[in-house]
């Protein structure tokens, strides 16, 4: 007697739902856009196996940005008051679980220093010299002069503001008495 051992080897189907965010890879394959993927698969038998992916992508989102601010100012953050250089990020909760996040590079650049000196006492012939300070910066003086030192011959109050290559902001008076 003969002993036949026989295996009856079949195909079969399967399908699956799937979501993700942004992106989702399935055996190696990477998938970027919603839809209904086939895939047929061979088993050690030979017989080819038919698997369906249902797949639903949710999107996130990450923005970067950069921005700078002169000392002594400050930068809204979402409701953040930002004083100081760094990286900075806020993560958007989403109702699907693919949250957003955005990240934020702030500079803080110096303000220049402007001191124009204690108030003034000379004789009214005078010529007075005000000096600004802050070699390579732009200056506007109280009488529109631009000049980094200005010379004055009438007693009163001079003010000037100067601004830096970041274009950062300080000013100053004094008065000739």
């Amino acid at each position: 007697m003969v002993t036949l051992n026989l295996t009856i080897n079949h195909s079969n189907s399967s399908s699956f739902n799937a979501t993700a965010c942004n992106s989702y890879t399935w055996n190696g394959q990477v998938y970027h856009n919603d839809g209904t993927y086939i895939q047929t698969l061979v088993n050690s038998f030979g017989c080819d196996s038919v698997v369906t992916l249902n797949l639903t992508l949710n999107s996130s989102y990450s923005t970067y940005d950069t921005a700078s601010i002169c000392q002594g100012s400050s930068y809204n953050f979402n409701g953040l008051e930002l004083i100081t250089s760094g990286e900075y990020s806020y993560n958007i909760p989403s109702q699907t679980g693919c949250d957003s996040i955005i990240y934020l590079h702030l500079t803080v650049n110096p303000t220049p220093v402007v001191n124009l000196g204690n108030d003034i006492y000379a004789c009214k012939e005078s010529v007075v010299t005000l000096m600004a300070g802050n070699v390579g910066a732009s200056y506007l003086w109280s009488n529109n002069a631009t000049n980094r030192n200005i010379n004055v011959n009438e007693p009163g109050t001079y003010s000037v503001t100067v601004t830096n290559q970041y274009h950062c902001s300080a000013s100053d008076s004094i008065t000739w008495i």
